[in-house]
């Protein structure tokens, strides 16, 4: 009997207005941080998949909040794993200064506040030197910083990228789940998935053998503000154990293809690197199969399953092509 992936997740925490307001209520009076302030308020920001606040006292803004909309996506645990990194780099970023699963149903971040502006012009160029120094943080294995999925090396990561998949998803699950479910319970079709794996790691086998290191995960310019010509990289939750191409590729991935070329030659111009054209390139179509693939299982839990079916299809087209 085929499952309906949509009633096998924790269901995303969409509060009314009334609920978020006195829950937010709460979080002023039991939150260790706010509760000495008398004068606490919260604005609204209407970015990202989570809800987002600025957390003021009187005019000023003093903090960031993050409430999750999802279980364990992002897990406190990798936050925090990534934030005990960070203190080995020496860069600017939003201090994580508090994190917990209480108050709100799959629980909340909070985090200094930065009184910065996105810097339009060149904003490559910053964010790789930025990630320079990210990247000199090395890592004994590639995968999920909090454990839940890690490889000594590039060639069995990619060899097992399906567990890879399954890990990325935290406890959204209720129960139990693996990409290769979709296959039993007619998501897709068991051939397109293993010949999909089996293509990834013929591809992996070519690469060198490289050492992973800390990734941001999400290079976008939302995500690198200047404060008083002092710049900032914000926003860690696709923090990952990889090699640098991985954040090129998550750039790509997210942009229109007409602009792909020009973004990959700034990028590349402004990261020192000794990887052939070749090599990036690879890895750069194994991040983007492995994101359709992500992305089929998002799908698939945001959406019945007739709704599923016709947007699925757009993917596997989309990966049949990578493949080529």
């Amino acid at each position: 009997m085929t499952r309906d992936l949509y009633n096998n997740v924790y269901q995303r925490y969409d509060p009314s207005s009334t609920e978020i307001n006195e829950q937010l209520e709460i979080l002023s009076k039991k939150c260790p941080l706010l509760k000495p302030y008398k004068n606490i308020s919260f604005e609204k920001i209407n970015v990202g998949m989570n809800y987002n606040y600025f957390v003021k006292v009187g005019e000023s803004r003093k903090y960031q909040l993050k409430i999750l909309a999802r279980k364990g996506y992002p897990s406190i645990n990798k936050i925090k794993a990534t934030y005990e990194l960070l203190e080995k780099v020496d860069i600017n970023y939003n201090t994580l200064v508090y994190a917990s699963e209480d108050i709100f149903p799959y629980g909340f971040f909070l985090y200094d506040y930065i009184n910065g502006s996105i810097p339009e012009e060149n904003w490559i160029s910053n964010f790789t030197k930025v990630l320079e120094e990210v990247h000199s943080v090395k890592l004994p294995s590639f995968g999920i910083l909090d454990s839940t999925f890690q490889s000594s090396n590039i060639y069995d990561y990619y060899k097992n990228i399906d567990q890879a998949i399954d890990a990325s998803f935290g406890s959204t699950f209720i129960e139990p789940y693996s990409i290769w479910d979709l296959v039993e319970d007619e998501f897709l079709d068991h051939f397109f998935l293993y010949d999909t794996f089996s293509y990834m790691y013929e591809v992996a086998k070519t690469l060198p053998d490289t050492k992973p290191h800390l990734c941001h995960g999400d290079m976008s310019k939302n995500n690198l503000l200047m404060q008083d010509s002092v710049i900032y990289l914000v926003d860690w939750d696709e923090a990952k154990s990889h090699i640098w191409p991985s954040e090129l590729a998550r750039l790509l991935y997210y942009t229109d293809t007409e602009h792909h070329k020009t973004l990959y030659d700034k990028f590349i111009k402004s990261y020192p690197s000794t990887l052939d054209d070749t090599t990036i390139k690879k890895i750069i179509t194994l991040e983007h199969i492995y994101q359709h693939l992500r992305n089929i299982l998002i799908i698939c839990i945001g959406n019945t399953k007739s709704d599923a079916l016709i947007r699925i299809k757009q993917k596997v087209r989309q990966i049949q092509l990578l493949k080529v």
